[in-house]
């Protein structure tokens, strides 16, 4: 409850100060996504991350069981393999068009032009979810 209440004061302030400095928010690219599509991908993100923690919980888990001395390496080399095969997947992808930083940013980046860049960084939330439901 505590940091519920510190989040929600910090995106309080961070409003009140763009506020008095006059910013305004960006322009979102076009879409052509229907709200049943918009739904539906918001579900299938939640039932990724849902599928993801389950994978760690029970693939992790039976890792720890069946190889009790193997049980850290298994996990680095998996972790490796992971993080390589996340880096070969966003180094296929064109870099990211670098803006003139004095130029207006007039709109957003596509998300799905960011995200595939950067799946990597999701392992770390992997290994949390694996430190608190597996190792605690």
């Amino acid at each position: 409850l505590p940091a519920i209440i510190s989040y929600i004061a910090l995106v309080y302030i961070v409003h009140l100060e763009a506020m008095k400095l006059g910013l305004k928010g960006l322009k979102k690219p076009t879409t052509t996504l229907t709200v049943a599509q918009r739904l539906s991908n918001f579900l299938l993100g939640f039932l990724f991350m849902a599928v993801l923690s389950i994978i760690v919980y029970f693939g992790l888990g039976w890792v720890k069981v069946a190889f009790p001395d193997m049980t850290f390496g298994t996990v680095v080399a998996l972790f490796l393999t992971a993080y390589l095969l996340l880096l070969r997947v966003a180094a296929k992808r064109p870099d990211l068009a670098l803006d003139d930083p004095n130029s207006p940013l007039e709109v957003l980046p596509r998300a799905w032009d960011v995200a595939v860049t950067g799946f990597h960084f999701l392992l770390p939330i992997v290994v949390l979810i694996w430190c608190i439901l597996i190792e605690r």
